[in-house]
């Protein structure tokens, strides 16, 4: 062996072992914040004060005027792209196994520093707000359950409502509700039923960046996903093509998510709020549809 090849494998060596070194470091660091999750969901109060009511409004407010400074989903095309990454590779270990062959334990390897590195992220960025304090308690609202007659005087005004409103919609020929506006016109208008709005002693309102469709939203619609909030680029993301009563509180449903409201409960339950406190009757129709769902069930 001569000399440039001995610098070769030695290279290769250290490469190696450095790979290993950060993967036993992710490793370390994700098995910490394991532990500290088990911790943290008997002390909502400590995430709650520390994180979520802090350091996360931060991040999602400064991160997310970047990621919103364009119009689609950097996370679907960021998606899209890994996606056709790895058919790529897969295709070229078909016709290149000896590649396969003598690089798998480096493949490995950066597969698990993939992985361990999305979950770290994936806490440190959102993931963390499952483990903040309840929204009733945050919002100091009426923790009394409801009595029959409040239940069903409820229905009553939620249908009212939706009657009400219903009658000056557009409409197509069929007697469909429809929507004139684009998307990127809906998705600015569903930030005013967030603007200066109290639900209770939390506030909502905040520089958040706005919703933005997907542009796969056909192949969405197979999986029955109306929404998604992707963490990593701070992006409400959006079925376009899921119906219109569904569409408006969906936005909500997702910006929700966004001020770090990670139970999709309390997520629809701010957008049902902020969509009839919107002065857009359109997404007052929508957050009434919302709430006539659990009326039903």
């Amino acid at each position: 062996m001569d000399i440039s090849q001995s610098l070769i494998v030695s290279r290769s060596k250290k490469s190696r072992n450095s790979l290993w070194k950060v993967t036993l470091l992710l490793l370390i660091l994700a098995l910490f914040i394991r532990f500290s999750l088990i911790i943290l969901s008997d002390n909502p109060h400590i995430v709650e004060k520390y994180y979520s009511s802090t350091i996360y409004p931060t991040l999602a407010k400064s991160i997310g005027s970047i990621s919103g400074i364009v119009t689609f989903s950097i996370a679907e095309i960021s998606f899209a792209s890994i996606i056709i990454a790895v058919i790529i590779f897969f295709i070229y270990s078909i016709f290149n196994p000896k590649f396969l062959i003598d690089n798998i334990i480096e493949i490995l390897n950066i597969a698990v520093i993939i992985i361990l590195t999305s979950y770290i992220l994936f806490y440190l960025l959102w993931g963390l707000n499952y483990y903040r304090m309840e929204l009733i308690d945050i919002a100091n609202l009426n923790k009394e359950p409801s009595t029959f007659e409040e239940l069903k005087e409820f229905t009553t005004d939620v249908i009212f409502n939706l009657n009400r409103i219903r009658e000056v919609l557009l409409e197509d020929e069929n007697g469909v509700f429809i929507i004139d506006d684009d998307f990127q016109k809906l998705s600015q208008l569903a930030q005013d039923g967030f603007k200066n709005y109290n639900l209770g002693n939390l506030s909502l309102s905040g520089n958040y960046s706005n919703a933005k469709q997907v542009l796969s939203s056909y192949y969405m619609s197979y999986t029955g996903i109306m929404g998604i909030y992707i963490p990593f680029t701070f992006e409400p993301n959006v079925n376009k093509d899921i119906p219109y009563h569904n569409l408006l509180s969906t936005m909500c449903h997702e910006m929700a998510h966004q001020r770090g409201f990670a139970k999709e409960d309390e997520a629809n339950f701010i957008a049902y709020k902020t969509s009839i406190n919107n002065p857009d009757q359109r997404f007052q129709y929508s957050g009434y549809h919302l709430a006539f769902q659990y009326c039903k069930c």
